[in-house]
């Protein structure tokens, strides 16, 4: 994933996360083996920005279909990268 596209997937990734929260669950469940390989790669994303991006992504997805996407998040993500993830998710209900 390029530099020049940082900005583009960055607000891709954006306008994902709010589509995901104003679907149905079951809609945005019938879409994760698409949603999420991308999502994972941009994470290893050399600008900050677009990482973080991925980041509110996932916690957004997370709002939709709850622990149900905890297991594909478990296969697609490093510990740390989980770890991350795990902890804005929990800032959710604070």
């Amino acid at each position: 994933v390029s530099q020049v596209h940082a900005p583009a997937i960055q607000l891709a990734t954006k306008l994902m996360g709010r589509l995901a929260t104003l679907s149905p669950p079951a809609i945005v469940d019938l879409h994760l083996e698409d949603l999420l390989p991308p999502l994972f790669r941009a994470f290893a994303h050399v600008h900050a920005d677009v990482r973080k991006a991925v980041v509110f992504c996932l916690v957004d997805l997370y709002r939709v279909l709850g622990e149900d996407l905890m297991p594909h998040l478990d296969e697609g993500l490093s510990n740390s990268q989980l770890k991350l993830v795990t902890i804005y998710i929990n800032r959710l209900s604070h």
